[in-house]
């Protein structure tokens, strides 16, 4: 605005030194600078500004201009993340205290919040690795909680045991959401294509969660419509988003019914169009939510995060899938009466449907044989103590023999010295990781050549997993073990290398 004052362009905050800036400038001061200065527009919303003042010549004239930056969004996005950042460490500081070895869990718990301080400047960045160091020790946490249960314990310990494991899931679910979530931000989720059955993964869904609801009271049913035929995608992220579905009725549904439903619809150019639908009679959602529900960070309101939990991630982490998939997700809903999530998914046809990790519902089982039928001898290769002897005690319940050692190169001399029927490799391991003692063992006689050897890792991303098995692993389990889902591994590479030998 030519020839208006200088103290008209600045925020009241600073209006007071408009004399001094315009003397200092015009004293040969070129610019003048203010950060994180509040603001009220013309319509008395607040806002926060950065405000730069600089001189420049004007038609042959010395002059003022003033710039301002609208920082409003930034700064709430910073104590968001700050916010969550808090709740992760008071959390991850909480989970070690159930730890056995409380000394280990509060080293490792002073070393992530050493890294979280660290890469407090990127939200993505520290997400990420807060949610994939977090799964080690969650690893024993889970694993050592599922040893307890199976041993005799009193009807209140029995009650305390399955309420730290309640927790704890619900705690990894959460930090999956994070990793997720980071990954969206950060542009580095890519999706696999594999030939699956979309059915076979609603029913399994469904089975998961069956259990729970009957703990509501609620009824669980499944309705596939159409048949669908076998589709190309990447359905451990079709179970995902069911799954987060399917949880959310049935935590907002009590004494109801939910209902799963999948219809199949032939597209163009050899397409499928899957629409799913998660239906409950629970709660509802008011009319003026809807538009927000599928927002990172967005609750119902304050009332539903104290008494049901949550952060808000999920739906925003299904819609970014189903986007991801040129699908489109929404939802319809009465307030009391109940809520409907719908998605669909265009799809390839496929061939023959894949045997996929994570598809296979477990049930968490933690004793009993492998599907093989027959005792094995394994190599467990695994740094942390903790999760070594998980390890070994789970597989000796299957009735197999197991030695165990601390790092790759232990492992390197293991294989040399002894025959194994298979080897449990964990990826980051002190003097040599597994990827290195992988390469060394197969650099061993023919008969190392062969063995087969299975990645444990508590590295979740997708992306992680195809480049171990393009190094040469037979198969790829995350931690948290999901020991049905590793006895299935188990049953898939000893099964591929009997029959090839």
């Amino acid at each position: 605005l030519v020839g208006v004052s200088l103290a008209r362009l600045l925020p009241h905050a600073v209006m007071s030194q408009a004399d001094a800036i315009e003397r200092q400038l015009a004293a040969g001061r070129t610019a003048w600078e203010f950060e994180r200065l509040p603001m009220v527009r013309a319509d008395d919303t607040e806002i926060i500004v950065n405000v730069l003042a600089r001189r420049l010549d004007w038609m042959g004239e010395p002059a003022v201009e003033v710039s301002m930056l609208d920082v409003t969004d930034q700064v709430r996005y910073e104590h968001e993340v700050d916010m969550r950042r808090r709740q992760l460490e008071e959390t991850a500081t909480h989970l070690a205290s159930l730890a056995e070895n409380l000394d280990v869990a509060r080293q490792d718990a002073d070393r992530h919040r050493r890294r979280a301080e660290e890469a407090n400047r990127s939200k993505s960045r520290f997400l990420a690795m807060m949610s994939h160091e977090i799964r080690t020790p969650m690893t024993s946490v889970i694993g050592m909680i599922d040893l307890l249960l199976d041993t005799r314990l009193t009807d209140q310990q029995q009650a305390y045991m399955s309420t730290m494991r309640s927790s704890a899931r619900a705690q990894m679910a959460l930090l999956n959401d994070l990793l997720d979530y980071s990954r969206f931000e950060a542009g580095g989720l890519r999706l696999e294509k594999i030939d699956f059955d979309a059915s076979e993964i609603l029913v399994d869904v469904a089975e998961l969660h069956r259990p729970l609801a009957s703990e509501n009271g609620t009824a669980l049913s499944v309705d596939v419509r159409t048949k669908p035929p076998i589709v190309r995608g990447d359905p451990i992220r079709v179970r995902q988003i069911l799954t987060n579905l399917a949880g959310n009725a049935v935590k907002f549904t009590q004494r109801g019914h939910i209902e799963l439903r999948l219809e199949a619809v032939a597209a163009k150019d050899e397409q499928v169009l899957l629409t799913f639908a998660v239906a409950d009679d629970g709660i509802g959602i008011p009319p003026d939510r809807l538009a927000r529900l599928f927002t990172a960070f967005e609750q119902v309101d304050t009332s539903t995060t104290r008494r049901y939990g949550g952060t808000g991630l999920g739906l925003s982490i299904c819609r970014h899938l189903v986007t991801m998939m040129d699908g489109d997700i929404w939802a319809e809903s009465i307030e009391g009466q109940g809520s409907t999530f719908r998605f669909t998914l265009k799809l390839e046809r496929g061939r023959c449907p894949a045997a996929t990790p994570g598809i296979v519902d477990a049930r968490h089982s933690t004793g009993g044989p492998t599907p093989l039928g027959r005792p094995l001898r394994i190599l467990v290769a695994e740094d942390t103590k903790a999760n070594r002897l998980l390890i070994v005690t789970m597989l000796q319940r299957r009735g197999h023999q197991v030695d165990s050692v601390g790092n790759g190169r232990e492992a390197v001399d293991a294989v040399r010295s002894g025959p194994y029927d298979l080897v449990l490799m964990d990826m980051q391991m002190p003097e040599m990781d597994g990827s290195e003692a992988l390469v060394q063992i197969r650099r061993l006689p023919t008969t190392a050549v062969r063995l087969p050897i299975i990645a444990l890792t508590a590295d979740a991303v997708p992306e992680s997993r195809i480049r171990g098995l393009a190094a040469g692993f037979d198969d790829y389990v995350t931690k948290p073990i999901d020991w049905g889902q590793l006895d299935q591994a188990i049953a898939r590479v000893l099964g591929t290398a009997e029959a090839s030998g």
